[in-house]
């Protein structure tokens, strides 16, 4: 697939590929956050570096086994989703979600702490992205086309949008809420 660097939809697209591949690394920075935050500050940065080294190589390593691709599933399935077949828009997508997740660690357990809301808006950007993977899915796409053609908002610069994916946006939300108020009430 040609790959048309003037369109704003690739644009929106390759960034897609690099917040999906942030979140869904998110517990690889969480955890190397966690490990790092019982060290003094001096060496806090290079356990940092260090494990994020070491988590990107093992990446590279397990990729060329099943491990990976079953333990990785969902970083397979969310950015390829986004990438729609665009091999060049997939790798540079990838190329610009290392730098954060290899540096950014710290920042991103930081954030996610002082600001709840980050966590919100990733779950509903993975809601967003499952909406739409379901009704471009070959199977039914066309059954989505024709049938549920309502649901598809057209909008300017080729950035159209399918309700399936707000509804994924909104139904991990509340499903989010939901086991949250359990979690609060058992531990009551």
């Amino acid at each position: 697939m040609i790959v048309d660097p003037s369109s704003p939809a690739i644009w929106v697209s390759l960034g897609e590929i690099a917040l999906v591949n942030i979140l869904l690394s998110g517990d690889n920075a969480v955890m190397i956050a966690l490990a790092a935050r019982s060290l003094p500050p001096h060496q806090q940065k290079k356990a940092i570096i260090g494990g994020s080294i070491a988590a990107i190589i093992l990446l590279v390593v397990l990729t060329t086994v099943v491990a990976n691709l079953i333990m990785s599933m969902d970083n397979v399935l969310g950015v390829a989703a986004v990438a729609r077949r665009r091999v060049a828009l997939l790798i540079a997508g990838l190329g610009i979600s290392i730098p954060v997740i290899v540096f950014g660690s710290t920042l991103v357990l930081g954030l996610m702490t002082r600001f709840p809301v980050i966590i919100k808006l990733g779950a509903a950007l993975l809601g967003w992205v499952a909406g739409d993977m379901l009704v471009s899915d070959p199977v039914i796409a066309s059954y989505v086309e024709s049938n549920l053609f309502w649901t598809r908002v057209h909008l300017p610069l080729d950035a159209d949008f399918n309700l399936v994916q707000v509804l994924g946006a909104v139904l991990v939300i509340a499903v989010g809420r939901v086991l949250a108020s359990r979690s609060t009430r058992t531990a009551l």
